[in-house]
């Protein structure tokens, strides 16, 4: 009978556990990570695990994006707050969901975080082909 309490109770901790797994984040630079990750933790989000699922829940919302935007634009340099913006954009699309704060008004916010140090630069077909001016 015991046995049965122990494998009840691990049969519900394991599944609980395996939800509350962090997104694969890892195409983002370091920097983005960390500003995703805290709000990713913080949002209504953390039964995905998924990137994709995640950004399909943190997609239309505006005011997570922006916290998300004001973060990478503080801490991290342009070169990582362009290459987020524009995936974030994608995977947003990918995900099916629409993006509420496109690409160059993410980096509009990621400016005015970072004092005016960042500034919006297209990618012409990837991020690793950004040329920054």
């Amino acid at each position: 009978m015991l046995f049965l309490a122990i494998l009840l109770y691990w049969l519900t901790i394991i599944p609980a556990a395996l939800s509350a797994v962090s997104p694969d984040l890892s195409e983002y630079g370091s920097c983005a990570q960390s500003c995703l990750e805290i709000f990713y933790s913080s949002s209504p989000c953390t039964d995905e695990s998924t990137h994709t699922a995640v950004s399909g829940c943190l997609c239309p919302d505006i005011n997570i994006e922006r916290s998300i935007a004001t973060c990478v634009g503080g801490s991290c340099g342009p070169e990582e707050a362009n290459a987020t913006a524009e995936l974030w954009d994608a995977t947003c699309q990918a995900s099916g969901v629409e993006n509420a704060l496109p690409p160059d008004e993410f980096m509009s916010v990621a400016e005015d975080a970072s004092g005016g140090n960042v500034s919006f630069i297209p990618f012409k077909t990837s991020p690793q082909q950004s040329v920054l001016c």
